[in-house]
């Protein structure tokens, strides 16, 4: 897909560990993302992607469509389930 002048987006659908260098590929070879999952596994890769893409980065677009997780209330939301214990069921 990198090397199809034609291809001009990229819509990646891997597991969540294996985006990142996906994501920076695709970009670097000037096709648009679009990132329909959290794009990292921690905030700390989630942000220094983002400060990769804002700063370092010129070229085409990339979008988030889906980054709840690392919305502040999701993150209180999931610290408290975790101190629930094991969750048996629902």
């Amino acid at each position: 897909m990198m090397i199809f002048p034609a291809v001009q987006t990229a819509r990646p659908s891997l597991p969540i560990a294996n985006q990142i260098p996906v994501i920076k590929a695709a970009l670097t070879a000037g096709k648009h993302v679009l990132s329909e999952k959290p794009v990292a596994e921690n905030i700390k890769d989630a942000e220094d992607l983002i400060r990769w893409y804002r700063t370092d980065f010129k070229g085409p677009t990339w979008a988030i469509a889906e980054n709840w997780r690392f919305l502040n209330s999701c993150q209180f939301g999931a610290d408290q389930i975790k101190g629930l214990g094991t969750i048996t069921g629902f």
